[in-house]
């Protein structure tokens, strides 16, 4: 289970054990839109990849932080290019 707190401390519990992420960056959204889904897509694909759970926590805030600094809910590809370059 994670449950976000609006850009706050992230709780997860589960089989893997139980925690607290409180220090992800804090972005200031351009558009909100898509935010969760953008995070929930960050988090499965990194679980499917192998991630325990707070390194999948910090994959879906890496996305999902992403996507709010661009209007609308599609980031351009040159974009996340851009981004995986680094």
């Amino acid at each position: 289970m994670v449950v976000k707190n609006g850009g706050g401390p992230i709780l997860f519990g589960g089989h893997e054990g139980q925690g607290l992420i409180d220090d992800l960056a804090r972005e200031v959204p351009l558009d909100s839109t898509a935010a969760g889904d953008s995070f929930n897509a960050g988090y499965l694909a990194a679980r499917l990849g192998g991630a325990d759970c707070a390194g999948a926590i910090r994959a879906g805030h890496a996305l999902g932080s992403q996507v709010i600094r661009h209007p609308g809910a599609l980031v351009r590809q040159a974009v996340l290019d851009a981004q995986a370059a680094v």
